[in-house]
């Protein structure tokens, strides 16, 4: 399509110019008898051409930078269009290897954990309370089919958070219940690192809108971070609380914090600030979370530890009479 450019219109004008300056002279030569005014009147239009050239020279040259500047501007705005599709492709394909990676665990990991299952469960079926040692026995076995169970059922659909599940996203949540399942998995690993572990409930604690399973998996990942990054000691602090239409679970550790150059990278697959780390946990974390409709976050300040907050949609009826009063306290 044909445009006006600032090149054509300066070629233009030139024509014109040329043309009306030759006509001019001859139209003034046969109107004015008086070689004066003649002599004045040429004088005048030469004036005339200079003023308008050189505003016509001005405007062209503000058009020309315009442009100029216009295509630097998109040419800008293309390249960091062009590097924000090259960091989604990246993601996109990080994201496809976590997928790859979960499908081959599963696959590799579900035979043998069926085979350990199946022989707790005889064990404990051949197993008769006698004394107190007996008992305590037992329930260690419990505890450990408890836990093989979780992880067959982490690979059978929560391993694999990139892919939709069966899982139901619309159950009430006890998040306070939750916690406390957290705490109790990780008491034996906090107390060999020296970790001290609290949680706090501030109430009344509505319950969120989620999958308790996926909520356990995304927090016990968190924590689990957390105590890996205080291999000398620390605190880790669990709270939970609601308001405004939200369920809000924070995790806050005393380790070295996160470097400011991986704060915005924190939650993709493979960056990790941990020498031996993976950079799955929370990538699968951030997942689960937003899975269920929830956001996550992390706030942190060098060597002042880190925070991670769980944000889910909370139950919108009111809390009933028989909840949890406020500022509740435990120290597991």
């Amino acid at each position: 399509m044909w445009q006006l450019t600032p090149l054509r219109i300066a070629g233009i004008y030139a024509c014109v110019g040329t043309i009306w300056i030759l006509a001019s002279d001859r139209v003034l030569a046969a109107l004015v008898a008086s070689p004066g005014t003649l002599t004045l009147l040429q004088t005048l239009k030469g004036w005339l051409y200079v003023v308008v050239t050189s505003v016509l020279v001005y405007v062209l040259v503000r058009a020309s930078v315009t442009q100029i500047r216009g295509a630097q501007v998109a040419r800008a705005d293309s390249d960091q269009r062009l590097r924000i599709i090259q960091s989604e492709v990246a993601q996109l394909e990080r994201v496809a290897l976590v997928g790859e990676t979960a499908s081959i665990l599963n696959h590799e990991l579900k035979t043998p954990l069926s085979t350990i299952l199946l022989n707790l469960r005889l064990i404990e079926r051949d197993l008769q309370p006698r004394g107190d040692a007996q008992k305590d026995n037992i329930d260690r076995l419990r505890m450990l089919r408890g836990e093989v169970q979780r992880i067959n059922s982490l690979l059978e659909g929560q391993l694999g958070p990139l892919r939709v599940g069966s899982e139901n996203l619309d159950d009430l949540v006890n998040v306070d219940r939750v916690a406390r399942d957290a705490m109790e998995l990780l008491q034996h690993q906090a107390r060999e690192s020296g970790t001290d572990l609290h949680l706090s409930l501030s109430g009344p604690l509505r319950p969120a809108v989620g999958n308790a399973a996926l909520v356990l998996h995304a927090l016990l990942n968190l924590m689990t971070n957390a105590l890996q990054v205080m291999p000398d000691g620390g605190r880790l602090d669990v709270e939970v609380a609601s308001g405004d239409g939200i369920v809000v679970l924070r995790v806050r550790d005393t380790g070295p914090g996160i470097p400011a150059d991986q704060r915005e990278r924190i939650f993709e697959p493979f960056v990790t600030t941990k020498p031996k780390g993976t950079g799955l946990g929370l990538a699968i974390a951030g997942r689960l979370v937003r899975k269920m409709g929830g956001r996550i976050e992390a706030i942190s300040e060098p060597d002042r530890g880190a925070c991670f907050e769980i944000h889910l949609p909370a139950q919108t009826a009111a809390p009933s009479s028989g909840d949890r009063p406020p500022g509740t306290s435990v120290r597991p």
